[in-house]
């Protein structure tokens, strides 16, 4: 017998303060993080990063909000948005940027218009890993 699913296209997930994830994420629909990911992240929607976030591993998303720590690179198709308390290691790829007073970030930026994210290097490819061993040298 099949039965028939109604998918919540306005739906969104949350990760909360208090969880911890270690490995990919992927959604169809807006992302609320607030608590730590040690992975790459995928939304094809709107990714919203809480101040208390964490993230180590590369953000490939329509638009974010980030407030938190990001270690790795940001594909951002749309709008980033870098709230005060945001401070990103890695390099950001977007159309539109608006930098809050306060945010920090070490990288480097390309953005524009007609930026085409397919021809910039993906998360899967090796980036993450040398930025990430990168960050760590300096750390030390």
């Amino acid at each position: 017998m099949k039965r028939n699913v109604e998918v919540n296209t306005n739906s969104f997930s949350t990760i909360n303060a208090s969880t911890r994830i270690v490995g990919e994420i992927h959604s169809d629909s807006d992302l609320r993080i607030d608590g730590n990911v040690e992975g790459n992240i995928q939304s094809k929607a709107k990714t919203v990063l809480g101040e208390s976030a964490y993230i180590k591993g590369n953000i490939n998303s329509q638009n974010a909000d980030v407030s938190c720590t990001v270690i790795g690179n940001l594909y951002i198709e749309d709008l980033l948005k870098l709230n005060s308390t945001a401070n990103i290691k890695g390099d950001i790829f977007t159309n539109k940027l608006i930098v809050e007073n306060g945010a920090v970030f070490s990288g480097r930026c390309e953005m524009g218009k007609n930026m085409n994210l397919n021809d910039v290097v993906k998360p899967e490819n090796s980036l993450f890993s040398k930025t990430t061993e990168k960050i760590e040298e300096n750390q030390e």
